[in-house]
Parts: C-alpha cells; sequence; structure tokens
C-alpha cells in the first residue's frame, strides 16, 4: 500500500469487520471539512473516511484533475488498496457521480462492491444535466457562482462535471439511497427516480426541506437515515 493511495484519505482507515467505512466524496469546489459536522451525527459503527481530492488541503500542491474517468480510476484503486470492507461510498452532487464510476470500477476490478451506493443532491447520471436551468437562476444565485467559479479547485471540479459522458453498462447489484432536496432546482423527482435503473437491488429515495444546501440544514436527520439504510440493507425499492 503506498503513500499515494493513503493521500486519498484524510486517516486511515480501520479494518475491524463488525465497522461499516463509510467513504465521502465531496461537492465540487469542496474538500474533507465537508464530512466533519458528519462525525458527530454518526453511529460508533460507522467509520466515516472523508476522501482528500488533489489541488486541496494538505494536496495543495498537487495538480487537480480535470476528466472524471482518471480520477474515478485512481480512487478505485486507493480504495482496493487501503479500504477493507464492509464500506459504503457516499458522494454528493459532483461526488455522486465520481462514487457512480468509482464503484463500476470496482465491479469491473472485481473488488469487494461496497454495500451502499449514496448519492446526494444528484440527479441520475444517464439524465443529468450540468447547470441545468441556469438561465432561470436568481441574481443572488449567478453572483454566487461567479465568485466560486474564481477558486482554480473549483474550475478545475466543473471541468470534471463537464468531462462526464454517461456510458449505459450493467447494472449494478448494489443498493442505491438518493438523498435530495425537495425544493432543489437542479433536480426533480423523475431524475432522481431514474438512479433506480442502474440498479438491480432496491432504491430507496429519501426527501429533505430545502435546496441545494438540504444536506447542511437537515445534517442529524440526514444522518439517522443513512444509518438506518446502511443497517437495513436492502429491503425496499423506492
Amino acid at each position: 500500500m503506498s503513500q499515494k493511495d493513503a493521500a486519498w484519505f484524510a486517516r486511515e482507515p480501520g479494518n475491524d469487520p463488525a465497522v461499516v467505512r463509510l467513504i465521502v466524496i465531496p461537492p465540487a469546489g469542496s474538500g474533507t471539512t465537508f464530512s466533519e459536522e458528519w462525525q458527530e451525527k454518526i453511529p460508533g459503527w460507522i467509520d466515516l473516511i472523508a476522501v482528500r481530492l488533489p489541488g486541496r488541503e494538505k494536496r495543495i500542491a498537487e495538480l487537480p484533475y480535470t476528466e472524471i474517468g482518471p480520477l474515478a480510476h485512481d480512487l478505485a484503486e486507493a480504495i482496493m488498496a487501503r479500504i477493507a470492507p464492509p464500506y459504503a461510498i457516499l458522494g454528493h452532487c459532483l461526488g455522486a457521480l465520481i462514487a457512480f464510476e468509482v464503484t463500476r470500477l470496482l465491479i469491473t476490478m472485481h473488488s469487494d462492491p461496497p454495500r451502499r451506493l449514496i448519492v446526494s443532491g444528484q440527479s441520475a447520471p444517464q439524465v443529468h444535466g450540468p447547470l441545468a436551468g441556469m438561465s432561470e437562476w436568481t441574481l443572488e444565485r449567478l453572483i454566487d457562482w461567479l465568485m466560486r467559479v474564481l477558486d482554480p479547485s473549483i474550475r478545475a471540479d466543473l471541468r470534471v462535471v463537464e468531462s462526464f459522458d454517461y456510458q449505459p453498462g450493467p447494472k449494478l447489484d448494489v443498493p442505491i439511497s438518493v438523498l435530495a432536496g425537495e425544493d432543489d432546482p437542479d433536480t426533480s423527482l423523475p431524475t432522481l427516480l431514474a438512479w433506480r435503473e442502474l440498479t438491480s437491488a432496491p432504491t430507496e429515495l429519501h426527501t429533505f426541506p430545502g435546496a441545494a444546501n438540504f444536506a447542511g440544514a437537515n445534517l442529524a436527520e440526514l444522518a439517522s437515515v443513512v444509518s438506518d439504510d446502511l443497517r437495513r440493507g436492502g429491503n425496499r425499492r423506492a
């Protein structure tokens, strides 16, 4: 196991088989701080492992990825090298697209697949449209977005989104949990339910008050739902 693999994770993962390692992939422009508030909300049998992407925090000297393919491949290899099962993968927004591609690759590489794929704030990849509805954004949201894209890491992450080209493939045999804000203009019920088309296992949809910021505004409830889904396994379908 190389130091290069270790750099992907905020800390060294454990290997207790009674503990589920929850790998958290942050949204565009974010880092491991996205996961820090979760740590106090989840039960002890879940070990939260934050992913640290290149080009930020302790990896600031590294060039950020600008294409999703190489990013997903290198992260999948790091997971295979350093994460012991059982584990699950959670991704928010851009992180959800990365999580999907990583899960596909792990299965292709004949690795132990995740217990569950948890996607948050993101339409299914076969129907997703980055920056959809931008012409209808409020002035406040447009200004916020323009300020954010001045950050080099966010600009690189947006290129990762632009590089995403969904390719049909075999269905995952992995349960999927879909988390979304009830008022998020970038998702809709049909685009969220479309995640069901990508797995032969059950899919569960959970919605929360709020728009794109629903995760932070409902952290305790969201952490409880994620914990319940990981504990229960795949017994229900959305």
